[in-house]
């Protein structure tokens, strides 16, 4: 898989290492479909459905299948740990400015304390 070769180069890592992240990756696929869907996500990140967690999984999906291949859960790792603090900035303005208008209304603002803090 090509974006297997692409983590792999960025991150330096041998076949052992992604035999790592395969064993891991097979542990969230139970249904052995060759991919991960958002309920296996929500079960491997122990969080309940959130905007946040909905706009994590849509980043991790690149293909926009509805899943996550191995090939797009390795990718996705190793370019989520290049990010620096502003990017990962940007990652949560662009998730809760919902209607993409460049500012985060009262109303998202209501909804991201909500799931940061479980405010209501």
């Amino acid at each position: 898989d090509l974006r297997v070769k692409r983590a792999m180069a960025i991150a330096k890592m041998d076949m052992k290492d992604v035999g790592k992240f395969w064993k891991k990756f097979r542990k969230l696929d139970k249904e052995m479909r060759g991919n991960i869907d958002v309920e296996d996500f929500y079960e491997a990140i122990e969080e309940k459905r959130s905007i946040y967690g909905d706009g994590i999984f849509e980043l991790l999906d690149i293909s926009h299948a509805g899943t996550i291949s191995f090939g797009e859960f390795i990718q996705s790792i190793i370019v989520m740990c290049l990010f620096e603090h502003e990017e990962i900035m940007k990652f949560c303005f662009y998730v809760f400015d919902k209607d993409k208008n460049g500012y985060v209304e009262k109303t998202e603002l209501d909804t991201m304390l909500n799931v940061f803090h479980h405010v209501e």
